[in-house]
């Protein structure tokens, strides 16, 4: 299992620029996990920082006390009729 899998957490996505003729790449690295993020990962949001992607905004009335709870499963889609 990776850390963080079934919680909420981010990943970097940086631009490799090409030498010569070849074009450049961008490269999603997950340093929680020490690894690249791959097709098990879920993009929910692009933001620069976490306040373009917060899963919460707005006015909350009530008391000091708040906590995110998020549960997320990952599956592979079913594959499709030719």
């Amino acid at each position: 299992r990776l850390v963080g899998a079934d919680a909420s957490h981010a990943w970097a996505s940086v631009w490799l620029p090409g030498e010569g003729k070849e074009q450049g790449t961008w490269a999603d690295l997950d340093p929680t996990n020490n690894r690249a993020a791959g097709e098990d990962y879920v993009t929910l949001a692009i933001g620069r920082d976490y306040a373009d992607v917060s899963p919460v905004r707005g006015v909350i009335h009530g008391g000091a006390n708040h906590q995110l709870r998020v549960a997320v499963t990952v599956a592979p889609a079913p594959k499709m009729p030719a």
